[in-house]
């Protein structure tokens, strides 16, 4: 869905520049660039790209904004991907008799689970990974906390 979000945001971004001036179509242009750009470029050579932009916005098609075989196979990989995350978390109450052993055995096998991902989620962005490793593990402490407090 968010694949056809952009796809239409572009979309409605291309006809709507065609229509105007070019002092008016580069601010919307701006306006939907700009915090992209803006802490790595000049504001002179951010105008030099978005004349560029415009130029070949004049010119395109959009695309056409439906689902594409893409999202549908994207889609189905992010359902294959969290079923498969979730299969370390359940393996506790298959082997564990005792269903609240079991419970905290989940919590702790999520929350470690947790830490891994926010540890490389730092990395990948450039954050402290220990501390977003750690930050993951805090909120999922209180939303462990949480469903306890529910009854869970």
């Amino acid at each position: 869905m968010l694949a056809v979000f952009g796809r239409g945001h572009a979309a409605r971004l291309i006809r709507a520049v065609r229509g105007l001036q070019d002092d008016r179509a580069l601010g919307a242009i701006g306006r939907q660039l700009d915090d992209m750009f803006r802490g790595f470029t000049s504001e002179a050579e951010r105008a030099d790209v978005y004349r560029i932009l415009l130029g070949g916005m004049r010119r395109a098609e959009p695309r056409a904004v439906g689902i594409h075989a893409g999202d549908v196979l994207g889609g189905f990989a992010v359902a294959v991907l969290i079923t498969m995350m979730t299969v370390p978390i359940i393996v506790p109450f298959a082997f564990v008799e005792n269903p609240m052993v079991a419970a905290r055995l989940s919590n702790s096998v999520a929350l470690v689970m947790l830490f891994i991902l926010g540890h490389r989620w730092g990395h990948f962005t450039g954050a402290k990974p220990w501390r977003t490793g750690s930050a993951m593990v805090g909120v999922g402490i209180v939303l462990v906390g949480v469903t306890i407090l529910l009854g869970g």
